[in-house]
């Protein structure tokens, strides 16, 4: 997705106050070979591996918290992602939609819905 990202990357770069993103790839050194204009922001590899996702995602959301504050360790989003995976079936039940269609992104609402559905009910 060269386009969004040099979208997001631009509305960053201008942005009136403190904005910025996080670039994620698959592979080490693949953003390069489709955007060349990244200088100085780093991208985080995930290697097509949902636990690394996460774990990224939580690093850089983590440092925008200020340091009073608690904040998950990786592994504790990973289970509770995992525990939120193995209800989802039977969260999904009453919508006549299939595992496998939630968790394409034509039902990325549905999905959203559930997830705050299922996140309200479990502490």
């Amino acid at each position: 997705m060269p386009f969004e990202c040099g979208l997001a990357y631009g509305a960053v770069k201008f942005a009136r106050g403190k904005r910025d993103m996080l670039v994620m790839t698959s592979t080490r050194f693949s953003d390069k070979k489709s955007i060349s204009d990244l200088a100085g922001q780093d991208v985080a590899y995930h290697e097509n591996e949902p636990e690394k996702l996460i774990a990224e995602v939580r690093k850089f959301l983590a440092a925008k918290v200020p340091a009073n504050q608690k904040v998950r360790g990786g592994d504790s989003i990973w289970r509770r992602f995992q525990t939120f995976r193995s209800e989802l079936p039977e969260l999904i039940k009453g919508q006549h939609v299939s595992f496998e269609e939630i968790e394409s992104l034509d039902y990325l609402q549905t999905w959203l819905l559930s997830a705050t559905e299922w996140q309200a009910n479990v502490r």
